[in-house]
């Protein structure tokens, strides 16, 4: 025994007033130890303290210290309480709070019988016991609630704080449903740390990861529904932003969800202002049913199944009908060949440059294993090339880069058409 179970053992002392708690106190070796033996002096590792509701050695008075810090779950120790009480929200509800009472109050319990119409639980170690611990509980047809029918209290118990009470994903979750619904983008080691600090609960990583999925279910809606309001959110979306374009799709066969695109008039009517330059891309989604994420400069974006030929052709077409401007534009992406053809193809007119970013990156790919110092040298020159003007500059810059960077670069600059990424082209400049 130590002090967190003399606490624990001070909270049965309080909750059901009693005012005399009496310990027999052994030694390894059998012998009893002094009568006037003060519980709360830390005993030594040689002693065993076992507590029973019928000892006959030494007597103690509650008492014991008060530096700890109290958690939020002490509370716990007083959501079950006595025969008749009443749980409106029915078996899952009790289960939960039978869950919390456990993990406060220090033991571990079983289920004889566990069904929708009665719930039967008693301590784990009741065959040791002459009086082991029982609860039972059963549903009033008539209204649904959990009435607690018996409930035997005490027990000649070995008092121990267990750890070995596992609290559930759904409890975690209801613990943070407040926090979620205020910092939104609360992480799973958020969760992890705020449940050990104000709870005294350690958890994984993984319940927190769920309990924080569940929560932010409960506050914002499941993934699942919000497809289902889709329709709805679009029509409201009409009626609130007349001009705004939204299109969905459906698979024929079996009505689900294949896409989606959503232009707001106001982004619409703004772009009409901006240059005309459209930076597109794709990117993955990674929430519970996946898909791309298809933007271009002005925020239109559409859920999909992947960054394929007919979706881009599908995006792009509904693209241009939304900004409906005639002026020629400017188109920057990666340099993927279906964003490529399919541009082409929607916007004729259109210059095609491929991002900075996106270049860079690839030819980063290119040099790994290379000393970082040589890998900076030749991004430089690569990018010194780019924002050349001057012809004659550029030939003399793309060739120092060529004898720099030998066969990768070489094979690099193969899968990379100037008319794409030099700035001298930009300008009518014939740069091969």
């Amino acid at each position: 025994m130590d002090d967190e179970d003399v606490g624990v053992m001070m909270d049965y002392v309080e909750k059901f007033s009693i005012n005399e708690v009496f310990v027999k106190v052994t030694l390894k070796d059998g012998m009893l130890a002094n009568e006037n033996v003060d519980i709360f002096d830390s005993p030594n590792e040689n002693q065993i303290i076992t507590v029973y509701e019928n000892a006959t050695s030494a007597r103690i008075s509650p008492g014991g210290s008060q530096n700890e810090r109290t958690m939020l779950s002490a509370k716990w120790s007083y959501v079950i309480q006595d025969v008749g009480q009443v749980f409106e929200e029915g078996v899952e509800n009790f289960r939960k709070c039978l869950v919390k009472f456990a993990y406060q109050c220090g033991f571990q319990f079983e289920y004889l019988k566990n069904d929708k119409r009665r719930v039967t639980a008693v301590c784990k170690y009741k065959e040791a016991k002459v009086f082991p611990w029982r609860i039972h509980t059963f549903v009033n047809i008539n209204n649904g609630f959990f009435y607690i029918r018996t409930f035997n209290k005490y027990c000649g118990v070995v008092l121990c704080r267990s750890k070995k009470i596992r609290i559930s994903t759904e409890i975690v979750g209801e613990l943070k449903v407040g926090d979620i619904r205020i910092m939104p983008r609360m992480t799973p080691t958020d969760v992890v740390e705020q449940v050990r600090d104000k709870y005294g609960i350690n958890v994984t990583y993984y319940v927190a990861w769920n309990a924080t999925n569940k929560a932010r279910g409960a506050v914002f809606g499941d993934h699942r529904s919000s497809y289902s309001a889709l329709i709805a959110y679009l029509k409201e979306g009409e009626r609130a932003n007349p001009g705004s374009v939204f299109d969905v799709q459906y698979v024929q066969e079996t009505l689900a969800f294949k896409r989606c695109f959503i232009a707001f008039s106001g982004c619409l009517i703004g772009f009409r202002a901006c240059r005309p330059m459209i930076q597109i891309d794709g990117t993955f989604l990674k929430g519970k049913f996946g898909g791309i994420l298809l933007s271009a400069v002005s925020k239109d974006a559409n859920d999909v199944h992947g960054e394929n030929d007919d979706n881009w052709d599908w995006f792009l077409a509904l693209l241009k009908y939304a900004i409906k401007d005639d002026r020629v534009f400017t188109f920057i992406s990666d340099k993927q060949h279906g964003i490529l053809v399919r541009v082409k193809k929607v916007f004729p007119d259109s210059f095609h440059s491929f991002c900075l970013k996106h270049m860079t990156g690839n030819l980063n790919n290119k040099f790994k294993g290379v000393p970082t110092g040589y890998m900076e040298a030749i991004v430089s020159q690569f990018i010194s090339c780019v924002f050349e003007f001057s012809k004659t500059s550029f030939n003399k810059k793309i060739e120092k880069l060529k004898a720099s960077g030998s066969t990768r670069i070489a094979n690099f600059l193969n899968d990379l058409p100037y008319h794409n990424w030099v700035a001298l082209s930009q300008l009518g400049e014939c740069v091969f």
